[in-house]
């Protein structure tokens, strides 16, 4: 799913709403792509499009085509740091879809198969213990 522009307001000047879906409508028309959507705010809404580019700038997303080595996980033996948006969004997905939805115990995240499991699929990751999870992240939530 990729980002893109729903319900055009009539003033431009007015922030679009950005929704994750394959298909916008826009101008009464559907857009099945992006890059026909993007072609299409570039020629016809300039300054919508080079607000949208620079939230993408911000947002550290609008550096061009992805590198393969961005889609491999490095070995290296270094961890995400704390507030980095990896660590923050699967800690988030092992809290939010694991304990809360599966109604998995807290106490998951404290066994050692649970966290080498996780290990296999980023070696970066490292999951909260069960005191962080319990006083911190659940009562944030």
């Amino acid at each position: 799913m990729l980002p893109v522009f729903l319900n055009p307001p009539n003033d431009p000047s007015e922030n679009f709403m950005l929704q994750y879906t394959n298909t916008a409508i826009v101008s009464k028309k559907v857009i099945k792509n992006v890059f026909a959507l993007c072609r299409h705010l570039k020629r016809a809404h300039e300054l919508t499009y080079k607000e949208y580019q620079a939230t993408l700038m911000k947002a550290g997303l609008g550096h061009g085509q992805a590198t393969l080595t961005s889609f491999v996980v490095s070995n290296a033996g270094t961890r995400y740091e704390s507030t980095n948006l990896r660590q923050r969004t699967l800690t988030m997905s092992v809290v939010n879809k694991l304990i809360i939805q599966c109604a998995l115990p807290i106490s998951l995240v404290d066994h050692p198969s649970f966290r080498s499991c996780l290990a296999d699929f980023d070696p970066k990751y490292l999951p909260p213990c069960r005191q962080t999870v319990t006083n911190s992240i659940l009562p944030q939530l």
